[in-house]
């Protein structure tokens, strides 16, 4: 049986207990704001629709993008290590271990303040373990955030340029090519103000003012 309205909104309010410092950004979604960043958990539902599966996330601000992403998605794992599914007739028993385990395998915090670095680091950890590097938005984002923040971008540029020069051209074609998106990438990042514009733009558009906010330390 396919999770329902009423079941959506109680397994989202039991997460929310479980996660105090998140809000509840829509029925099987929670989400926090860190400067220009939304962290988050996001409990997808399965194509079968009757289970859910623990996802953490991020999501850039600082672009323009029509749905909030997915972005350094780690899901909770079954002990075989297959991605871990719960349905809702073991939902209350799961939940304290799930949350428990979630919190551990989120990338970024869900309770405090990190800053430029740890997400730094986080991104590296999560590229780090995917089987393809191909993930150019991971990267934008990694530039967009060092600029928003006042920080030397131009490294994490120049380290974005010499990773998607080893791509294969049927990948950088798909977003016309490496010279191209670098020269798309720092004319973003050299202009803070239309940053915060863009800032300002997407919070709004996504709806998420309301949300629990907390500080991306600088």
């Amino acid at each position: 049986m396919k999770i329902t309205a009423v079941q959506a909104k109680s397994i989202t309010q039991d997460w929310q207990n479980h996660f105090p410092s998140l809000g509840i950004y829509k029925p099987l979604h929670l989400m926090r704001r860190c400067g220009p960043l939304l962290v988050g958990l996001c409990l997808n539902r399965s194509s079968s629709g009757d289970i859910y599966k623990p996802t953490f996330h991020y999501h850039c601000l600082l672009r323009q993008f029509p749905t909030v992403s997915l972005s350094l998605a780690v899901q909770l794992k079954a002990p075989n290590g297959t991605d871990a599914a719960i349905s809702t007739k073991f939902h209350e028993k799961k939940l304290p271990e799930a949350a428990a385990k979630m919190r551990a395998l989120a990338l970024l915090p869900f309770d405090f303040d990190f800053g430029v670095v740890e997400f730094d680091v986080a991104c590296d950890k999560w590229l780090g373990q995917q089987q393809t590097p191909y993930w150019p938005a991971v990267m934008e984002d990694r530039v967009l955030l060092h600029a928003w923040a006042g920080k030397d971008y131009t490294k994490a540029l120049r380290d974005a340029e010499a990773a998607l020069k080893s791509w294969p051209a049927f990948v950088t074609d798909k977003f016309g090519g490496v010279s191209s998106w670098v020269e798309r990438v720092e004319l973003a990042a050299r202009n803070r103000e239309a940053l915060a514009g863009v800032l300002a733009a997407e919070i709004d558009a996504h709806r998420v003012a309301s949300l629990p906010t907390g500080n991306l330390i600088t």
